[in-house]
């Protein structure tokens, strides 16, 4: 394990350091080197510690290796498939203000371990491996601010475990797979800042019914709001805004009693505001401004409380913002 680790190029450059280099001892408090009962490493955790230069692909001989953190560095190289050969790895974190090139090995879907993959605001390019729809116990999944620019693999909706997806800020097209709607216990789903999908919303969304937060903003999303996103009762917040959605706002939304924030702002929607949206009576935000809505703004939106922040405007609507 001592040889591998010094793979990594220790310097005095490196922000902590302590234990590098004072013995051979890895376990003898090394910074960021976690060891079990037999001495040998089962974590290493080194974010944010100003690491420069490559991902050592010598990794592998680091076989009982559980955590791998080398986010927030300045590390420039490409992901090793060899990391596939950590088989009992459960947390891999690679990215932030590093350099990371070169595209997502297919081989990380043999990590069958795998309980949280986080590859972040890097440089890697190409598609999102079908094979990670292997990786049964994944709960997290963050491929965000990449240039990823495949469709989204079908085979994520087999992640029946995944509590979190973040594939926001790419270059991701096609359309959003209905197979994502078999993901009963996800409860926070990002795939903002995707200009290129051009997709339709499916109503398999609405079969995600742990879903809290869903963001979905800024991806040229077309054609209606689905009706059945009314039933996801524990939705808090609805990111919707800057997308080319039609139709009409689904009066369904009404059934969502722990809504906090509604913004469908910078769309095409048309029609009028639902008075039963007066019944959402935990929102705080509520923003429709920049769509084709017709109609009196309902009385009703007066019986929201806890309204903090609402813009109609840029629309054709007539009346006033109703007080309390």
């Amino acid at each position: 394990d001592f040889s591998t680790l010094m793979k990594f190029g220790h310097d005095a450059s490196w922000e902590t350091e302590d234990g590098w280099m004072v013995n051979a001892m890895v376990c003898d408090n090394w910074y960021g080197v976690a060891c079990g009962k037999d001495n040998s490493v089962i974590g290493l955790n080194l974010t944010d510690n100003t690491l420069a230069g490559s991902i050592p692909s010598e990794l592998h001989a680091l076989k009982s290796l559980d955590t791998l953190d080398l986010s927030y560095n300045f590390i420039s190289s490409t992901i090793p498939p060899s990391i596939s050969t950590l088989t009992k790895l459960k947390n891999l974190y690679l990215g932030g203000e590093g350099a990371i090139t070169g595209t997502i090995p297919t081989q990380l879907g043999e990590l069958s371990r795998l309980e949280e993959l986080f590859i972040f605001d890097t440089l890697v390019t190409g598609a999102i491996p079908s094979t990670l729809g292997n990786l049964e116990n994944l709960e997290g999944l963050g491929l965000y601010a990449n240039g990823l620019s495949s469709s989204i693999p079908t085979e994520l909706g087999n992640l029946a475990k995944l509590h979190v997806l973040y594939l926001d800020e790419n270059d991701l097209t096609g359309d959003i797979p209905a197979s994502l709607g078999q993901l009963k216990v996800l409860s926070d789903f990002r795939l903002r800042k995707n200009v290129k999908l051009d997709s339709f919303i499916p109503t398999e969304i609405g079969n995600m019914v742990g879903l809290e937060h869903l963001y979905l903003d800024n991806a040229s999303l077309k054609g209606a709001i689905p009706s059945e996103i009314g039933n996801l009762s524990n939705l808090k917040q609805v990111h919707l805004y800057k997308n080319k959605l039609t139709s009409t706002i689904p009066s369904e939304l009404e059934q969502l009693d722990d809504l906090e924030l509604l913004y469908l702002d910078t769309n095409d929607l048309t029609g009028s505001i639902p008075s039963s949206f007066g019944a959402l009576v935990n929102l705080s935000a509520f923003y429709l401004f920049r769509n084709k809505l017709t109609g009196i703004i309902p009385s009703e939106l007066g019986n929201l409380v806890h309204l903090e922040y609402i813009r109609l405007n840029e629309n054709s609507l007539t009346g006033s913002v109703p007080t309390e």
